[in-house]
Parts: structure tokens; sequence; C-alpha cells
């Protein structure tokens, strides 16, 4: 079981990795300053999703 463990929470880091790009842009390099609210709201959704989805993979991962 512990290596089941290690490699879902290995594939979900390495998942992850997108968001830390999105993260940097949108909260430290501040490209979303600006632009109309609806394109935030995408982008929260689109991270939202991302989130879920890594979520269910590495749920599924756990679960086999």
């Amino acid at each position: 079981m512990k290596c089941l463990l290690d490699s879902a929470v290995a594939f979900a880091i390495f998942l992850s990795t997108p968001l830390v790009s999105i993260s940097l842009g949108v909260f430290v390099f501040k490209e979303l300053r600006g632009e109309p609210a609806a394109k935030k709201l995408l982008v929260a959704a689109i991270i939202a999703c991302y989130v879920a989805a890594i979520g269910c993979l590495a749920y599924n991962a756990l679960q086999h």
C-alpha cells in the first residue's frame, strides 16, 4: 500500500506543475491586471476544474 500511495502523490504533484505557472502569472506577475472580470472568472474556473481533475486522478490512483 505504501508504494501505491507514493506513486499517487508523485503523480498528483507532477500534474499540478501547470498550476504553479498559472499562480505565478496571476498572483506574482499580475498578468490579469486590468483585464475584464469575465476573463478573471474564466481563469478561476479553469483553475478549479484543473484542481478537481487532479483530485479525481489522485483519488482514483489511491483506490486501485
